[in-house]
C-alpha cells in the first residue's frame, strides 16, 4: 500500500509540474553538449568585457527563483495582479536594470526586455475587476520560462527542462516571442525600443 501511495504521489507531482509550466519536454538546451571551457567562453561573449559574470549569474538565478515562487504549481492564475506579484515584479525589474548594461548580446537584451514586459503586465493586471484569462496567466508562465532558460544556460545545464523561450538560444524561434506576438498586447517596436536608442 505504501509503495502504491508513493507511486501515485510521484505521478501527481510530475503531472502538476508539467501542467503548470514548471516542467516541459520541449528539448535539450544547446549548451548541454559544451565543455566547461566552451561554456565559459560563450557566457563571456554575451557580456561586456568588464562584466561581473558571477553577479550576472546570481541576478538571473534570483529572477528564476522568484518566478518559480510566483507562478509554478497552478499559481499563475491566482497570483496575477496581486501585491505579491507587484513586489516580485519590482525585484525582478531591479535585477534586469542591473544586468542589462552588462550584456553585449542583442538577443540576451531582447530576452531581458521580454521578461520585463511580461512580468510587469502580469503584475499590474487588474484582477479585481477582470477575470484572469489564459492569456494573462501565460504572461506569467512565459516570464518564468525566459528566466528559467537564461538561468539554465548561464549555469550550464542546471536542473530542469529547457523551454526554448529565449532569443539567446532560439533566435526568432523563441517560444516566448511567439507567445507575445500572438497576444497583440505590445508591438515589437514598443517592446524593443531601448535597443534602438
Amino acid at each position: 500500500m505504501k509503495k502504491k501511495n508513493l507511486t501515485l504521489a510521484i505521478v501527481g507531482i510530475t503531472a502538476t509540474a508539467i501542467l503548470t509550466g514548471c516542467s516541459s519536454d520541449t528539448g535539450k538546451n544547446p549548451v548541454d553538449g559544451m565543455s566547461e571551457k566552451e561554456h565559459q567562453q560563450k557566457v563571456e561573449e554575451l557580456l561586456v568585457e568588464d562584466a561581473n559574470v558571477d553577479d550576472v549569474k546570481a541576478s538571473i538565478k534570483s529572477m528564476h527563483d522568484t518566478m518559480n515562487g510566483l507562478v509554478c504549481y497552478f499559481k499563475q492564475y491566482r497570483m496575477a495582479g496581486t501585491d505579491e506579484a507587484h513586489y516580485d515584479a519590482s525585484s525582478i525589474n531591479k535585477h534586469i536594470e542591473k544586468v542589462l548594461p552588462q550584456v553585449t548580446d542583442t538577443n540576451v537584451k531582447k530576452d531581458l526586455l521580454m521578461l520585463r514586459w511580461l512580468i510587469t503586465y502580469y503584475a499590474t493586471y487588474d484582477h479585481l475587476n477582470n477575470e484572469v484569462t489564459d492569456e494573462v496567466a501565460n504572461t506569467g508562465v512565459w516570464a518564468h520560462r525566459i528566466a528559467h532558460d537564461l538561468d539554465y544556460t548561464l549555469h550550464k545545464g542546471g536542473e530542469g527542462d529547457y523551454f526554448g523561450a529565449t532569443f539567446a538560444l532560439e533566435g526568432e524561434k523563441s517560444k516566448a516571442w511567439k507567445f507575445i506576438q500572438s497576444t497583440d498586447l505590445v508591438t515589437e517596436d514598443e517592446l524593443f525600443s531601448e535597443l534602438s536608442e
